[in-house]
């Protein structure tokens, strides 16, 4: 079966994981917000370093600490999965160099860096629907990056929080292949031929 109505974009995994990257500051990571970046499937070299990071996260969490940095987790990292540490440097350098104001175009292409250095959306070959679900993210920054006019210079927080408003009221839904059964609207159905039609709520009331 297929749903026409997809969900807000925000709600997708990949997207969820590149706002992971973006409101996560290297200094003070939330233990939780750590563990979930080393668990994420959309950062390179996920699936070579799947095991070692599991264990970097095992290792993290006997810390016992509330928030960690990117540079206690290069530190354990270093003979464990080298790959984050190369990752984690990439991302705090590119945290570093950005500066605390600027435009919506700019803070487009600091946050395109940003995920670049994370390697996301992973090392893998996207599947259709992820694909799929980039290209979406990319319009849904270039309208962000086209606010230079409306919104003026922006900090950071203020730029992240614009775009997450863009990717929640984005309803988004991968094209899919055709099935047999549809789950539409009444709009959407119309001028549509069926085999079968089944009206959900229709009565003598309705």
């Amino acid at each position: 079966f297929n749903i026409s109505l997809g969900p807000p974009l925000f709600e997708y995994p990949l997207i969820q994981a590149a706002f992971l990257i973006l409101q996560t500051r290297p200094s003070a990571i939330p233990l939780e917000d750590a563990s979930r970046l080393l668990r994420s499937p959309f950062l390179s070299g996920a699936q070579t370093e799947y095991t070692h990071r599991a264990l970097l996260d095992a290792r993290l969490r006997r810390l016992r600490e509330p928030e960690v940095s990117a540079s206690d987790i290069v530190a354990l990292a270093r003979t464990v999965a080298p790959m984050i540490v190369q990752l984690f440097a990439q991302w705090t350098r590119e945290w570093d160099r950005m500066p605390s104001r600027q435009m919506p175009s700019d803070w487009a292409a600091s946050f395109s860096r940003l995920l670049s250095a994370m390697g996301w959306p992973g090392e893998r070959p996207l599947n259709s629907a992820e694909y799929q679900t980039t290209a979406a993210w990319n319009e849904a920054l270039a309208e962000f990056a086209s606010l230079d006019s409306t919104a003026g210079i922006l900090h950071m927080n203020s730029g992240l929080a614009i775009l997450q408003r863009l990717a929640v009221s984005r309803q988004f839904q991968p094209e899919s292949e055709p099935a047999p059964i549809q789950i539409l609207g009444v709009f959407e159905a119309s001028g549509m031929a069926f085999d079968h039609l089944w009206i959900m709520g229709l009565h003598d009331g309705a």
